[in-house]
């Protein structure tokens, strides 16, 4: 149901993406927990909200 529409943890504004060196670790910034590679892509919460950070360069994409 969340994939269905478009609403899960990896494209959520809340979803922090941490550089450990060896891997990537995502957290939510709300609560600080800990969002799994299954989770990332299959769940979200009624927090969820629409991350805006590569609309620019996907439109700049579009008209280029």
């Amino acid at each position: 149901m969340s994939d269905a529409n478009g609403k899960v943890c990896c494209n959520c504004k809340h979803n922090i993406r941490t550089d450990s060196g060896a891997y990537i670790r995502c957290h939510c910034d709300i609560d600080g927990h800990y969002i799994g590679y299954v989770e990332c892509f299959e769940h979200w919460c009624r927090r969820w909200a629409k991350s805006h950070k590569f609309d620019e360069e996907a439109q700049n994409e579009h008209t280029a």
